[in-house]
């Protein structure tokens, strides 16, 4: 019982508030060395998607599956890919201002290959 309660504070409030405090700190570092027009939406959509992932994965692994973990794999096999590829077509003028640009537009390509990886491993080994 007590088990199931740290699972359930790691996967759905530890993980993802880590996650912000990635983005938070990339996000000041960006500023403190004064990147132009810092790609911070596309860093915000970039981190909430490969964490959602992260969370699917974790929950498929570890918790009950449910309709929010159904609900969040819809939207990282039809929605992230589209929302990457939007952005992947703005960032590709801008891959070479920054590591940061290079990085998002970078995740953005990856991401399908990602995906797919993950959607296998989820059939195999769940």
């Amino acid at each position: 019982m007590m088990s199931e309660y740290a699972t359930a504070i790691i996967i759905h409030f530890i993980i993802p508030v880590v996650g912000i405090l990635l983005f938070l700190r990339i996000r000041k570092q960006m500023k403190t060395e004064k990147i132009v027009n810092p790609p911070e939406l596309e860093f915000f959509v970039v981190f909430a998607t490969y964490g959602g992932l992260l969370l699917v994965v974790f929950t498929a692994f570890f918790w009950k599956w449910s309709g929010m973990a159904s609900l969040g794999l819809l939207y990282l096999t039809i929605g992230a890919p589209i929302l990457l590829l939007i952005k992947l077509k703005t960032l590709s003028k801008n891959k070479n201002k920054s590591k940061y640009h290079y990085w998002v537009y970078s995740s953005s390509i990856y991401y399908v290959v990602v995906l797919a990886i993950t959607i296998l491993t989820l059939l195999i080994f769940s």
